[in-house]
């Protein structure tokens, strides 16, 4: 493989995921978790939270609390909340938004 095909291939994997897209759809899928079930709490298992983490695992996130990122202090009650609690369901996704997690960590 040429220099310029991996050079390529480098410069095109941020565009494969990244935490924005994550962000993004956690949003969308609390907003839907809302509107659908408007008189339930976020705690663990109420319709809530259970709606979140499907409609997250429908677009592409697996829930995944010990990672470094997801805050220890809350994650057992409301990590479903925050983006940085999902990981994407694809390998290299993953490898992306983690590493792109570390350097946003490391940057503060």
């Amino acid at each position: 493989m040429s220099k310029k095909a991996i050079f390529a291939i480098f410069l095109s994997l941020p565009l494969a995921a990244c935490y924005s897209d994550q962000e993004r759809a956690l949003g969308k899928c609390k907003f839907a978790a809302q509107l659908k079930y408007p008189e339930s709490t976020w705690q663990i298992g109420y319709p809530r939270q259970s709606y979140l983490e499907g409609c997250m695992e429908a677009a592409g996130y697996n829930l995944s609390q010990f990672q470094d990122s997801c805050p220890k202090d809350n994650a057992i009650d409301y990590g479903a909340l925050l983006p940085e609690c999902y990981i994407p369901m694809g390998v290299t996704d993953s490898v992306i938004v983690r590493a792109e997690m570390w350097i946003r960590q490391k940057g503060k």
